[in-house]
This record gives structure tokens, sequence and C-alpha cells, in this order.
């Protein structure tokens, strides 16, 4: 976010207990429940120049795994018509 929308970023405080819920209770919990300021893990290390280094490998590994589809999708159309 400090990177896509830093204007909806607040202030971040660390936390002084560093035990967190397990991760995977986020997919049972809202995260309003498990941490009163809405967040989990350690966001005061987040960064606008690390948030922009994760979205290019983020959209760099999205066309590998589309370009993947196309030619899975063409080696299948190949196979169904007989041609190659």
């Amino acid at each position: 976010m400090p990177h896509l929308h830093p204007e909806y970023v607040g202030t971040i405080r660390e936390l002084p207990d560093k035990e967190f819920h397990p991760q995977d209770f986020m997919d049972y919990f809202d995260v309003m429940d498990l941490s009163e300021d809405g967040y989990w893990g350690f966001p005061e290390s987040g960064t606008a120049a690390k948030g922009a280094k994760l979205l290019d490998i983020m959209v760099e590994s999205a066309l590998q795994y589309l370009e993947r589809i196309e030619q899975h999708h063409k080696s299948l159309s190949k196979g169904a018509d007989g041609q190659g």
C-alpha cells in the first residue's frame, strides 16, 4: 500500500508483543477480530520500494503463468485435431 496508495497508509506502530495468531486463522476470522489495528505480521517493515519490487515480481510471475497456460492450450489444440 505505501507504493500503490500511500494516502491510505496511516501510522503503523510497532507492537511490543510479537506473538500473532496462526496465519491459517486468517481464513476463518476477520483481521479486525485478531488485531486491534487491522493487520497481521510486521507492516512496520514495509516500504514503498519493497512494495514496488514485490509488485514487479508478482506481475512478472503472473505473465509467465499466463504464457504457460497459453502454451498448454496450444499443445492441447494441436493434439485435438490431429494436426501440428
